[in-house]
């Protein structure tokens, strides 16, 4: 059988079209698949971007868990995250007079900081808190922190909790009991998860923990949110 030279072109022509058409196809394939997974890496990294709190309750700014605190911001900032620390003594806070029984909610409260810091609660994704250690409890400042969310305690649901404690006591058994007022206070809300404790055990002097390895652990933890 014998073909034209004319109709040999045009099949020839027809074949080349068409490989092109499926390159430019795959191409497009290609370039669109690219497309959609930059897109997913962005909300990726937008979904692992958190919103730390840390309440820093030491009635000393610069003292030992609020130095800790500050190594854990730093090392969440590294990692990509939006941080903001709230150091309590610069705050007004009064203390917890709701009287359920007398329906009084609110009473003599309203007139402080406490409810911007508990609605920053409810929006945080992760909420540190840190205190030196009295007695062998957490610090009278942490308590009435916690103490004021009483009204709002059931939105501060599914947050990621971390612990920084400080003590002069060297033995971190004996920080047990304010481990366990904290996770008192985990147990009353809705789907906590506890991340991590870091303990500054030894310490007395203001900056006293500056020199020793929890300063690293506490950034690395932060970097590890």
């Amino acid at each position: 059988m014998k073909y034209s030279l004319k109709f040999i072109t045009a099949m020839l022509l027809t074949i080349v079209f068409i490989s092109c058409g499926n390159k430019q196809q795959n191409a497009g394939d290609v370039q669109s698949e690219q497309k959609i997974e930059k897109r997913h890496k962005t909300e990726r990294k937008e979904k692992d971007n958190k919103n730390v709190l840390i309440l820093s309750s030491s009635p000393r700014k610069g003292g030992n868990s609020d130095l800790l605190c500050d190594q854990f911001a730093k090392g969440a900032i590294d990692a990509g995250h939006q941080v903001e620390k709230i150091y309590l003594n610069d705050m007004k806070i009064n203390f917890f007079t709701n009287d359920d029984y007398n329906d009084m909610t609110g009473l003599a409260n309203g007139d402080d900081d406490a409810n911007e810091i508990v609605g920053k609660m409810v929006s945080a994704d992760v909420i540190v808190m840190a205190t030196p250690v009295y007695f062998y409890a957490m610090c009278g400042q942490m308590k009435t922190m916690i103490d004021r969310t009483y009204e709002r305690y059931n939105e501060i649901s599914s947050k990621e909790f971390y612990y920084i404690i400080t003590a002069a006591d060297k033995d971190k058994e004996t920080l047990q009991v304010t481990v366990e007022e904290f996770r008192g206070f985990l147990d009353c809300i809705p789907d906590p998860v506890e991340r991590g404790i870091i303990y500054g055990t030894g310490v007395w002097e203001k900056g006293s923990i500056k020199d020793l390895p929890v300063m690293n652990e506490a950034y690395e933890m932060g970097k590890g949110v």
